[in-house]
């Protein structure tokens, strides 16, 4: 199959995975660029729930699918690749750019 074949027969996959840390919070996992693994995703949470983190989910570009872990984790101290887990700022941010990023601050 060509690149252009590839491109044009493939979803623009990229990791995403929701998961339940020990602490009962719910943490997303997206990979930052289209047809981003595991270790190129940034984590996204607290959420007080699955639901919620999907719906956060909406502010960006669809990864196509996602994944859910059925094993809780430690409470993540930082995204998989090296950077601050990203805590979700509802409500702060609704105007202009900043609404494209989902309103956040760094934890």
């Amino acid at each position: 199959m060509s690149l252009i074949d590839k491109y044009l027969n493939e979803s623009m996959l990229r990791h995403c995975a929701f998961y339940e840390a020990t602490n009962g919070k719910w943490y997303m996992e997206l990979a930052d660029e289209e047809y981003g693994e595991q270790e190129d995703a940034t984590t996204y949470g607290p959420f007080s729930s699955q639901e919620s983190a999907e719906k956060y989910l909406n502010q960006f570009s669809n990864p196509g699918s996602f994944y859910t872990d059925t094993k809780k984790k430690p409470i993540p101290k930082k995204s998989p690749n090296g950077r601050p887990v990203i805590v979700p700022n509802y409500g702060r941010t609704g105007f202009g750019i900043l609404r494209n990023y989902g309103g956040y601050k760094f934890r």
